[in-house]
């Protein structure tokens, strides 16, 4: 349950930046016709995936493509649909764009975050005749983050050319709401300068008595007055 909540906090908490295509290009098997993958390539490890330059199925870029193995070397027609060994795993979480296979074979992508399958790819379809599809592209169809791609096809009979990706970058967390501290708002003292009021020290109750008896003491009086006469 934690993988699955990790996986997908990853994935709604990243950005997406320097988009890349791996071509293969600048891997060469000589003397030999072909050779395992070196591990690891471009931030990648290629498990299962063999690299050289491509007379049978077409690469897409260039002469070097990656293919892999039959399923069962001693039986090359066993047509074994396997994705134990066609994996691509990242040293870092990565968003996986696609791929493009020529071949016999269809395939589909299988995309992993943290040990659990995050997406399934639509699937590209088997040769319809005797000779194999043309370098076509297959999308993966998830723009989150993963760090495993597995293809799924029958081993032998395809081959994978511009491996597509972005690199990620982590969005930093949204920082807590900051307020403005509470102001606490307090009566102001009275200004001597501004008031009628005599320089004495500050007391509440003198001077509102004082202002009592400014504002009132003369009608007091003349009311005592008045009632002197009646």
């Amino acid at each position: 349950m934690k993988k699955i909540v990790f996986a997908l906090a990853l994935a709604v908490s990243v950005g997406s930046v320097s988009a890349a295509t791996l071509t293969f290009e600048d891997l060469n098997p000589a003397p030999a016709s072909f050779d395992a993958m070196p591990t690891p390539y471009s931030g990648f490890t290629f498990t299962g995936w063999f690299y050289g330059p491509d007379t049978l199925y077409t690469p897409s870029s260039g002469t070097i493509d990656l293919f892999t193995d039959y399923a069962d070397p001693a039986d090359p027609l066993a047509n074994v649909v396997t994705n134990a060994n066609n994996q691509i795993t990242g040293s870092t979480p990565f968003i996986f764009d696609g791929a493009t296979f020529s071949g016999y074979s269809g395939v589909t992508f299988e995309l992993w975050l943290a040990g659990s399958l995050v997406h399934t790819s639509l699937s590209l379809a088997d040769a319809p005749g005797a000779d194999p599809y043309v370098p076509t592209f297959l999308a993966s169809g998830y723009a989150g983050a993963v760090d495993k791609v597995v293809v799924s096809g029958v081993q032998g009979y395809y081959s994978m050319d511009d491996f597509a990706y972005h690199e990620v970058s982590s969005v930093p967390a949204p920082r807590p709401e900051t307020r403005a501290p509470r102001r606490r708002w307090r009566r102001s003292r009275p200004s001597a300068s501004s008031t009628n009021y005599p320089s004495i020290p500050y007391d509440w109750r003198r001077l509102t008595a004082m202002r009592r008896d400014q504002l009132y003491g003369p009608l007091i009086g003349r009311r005592h007055n008045l009632t002197r006469f009646l």
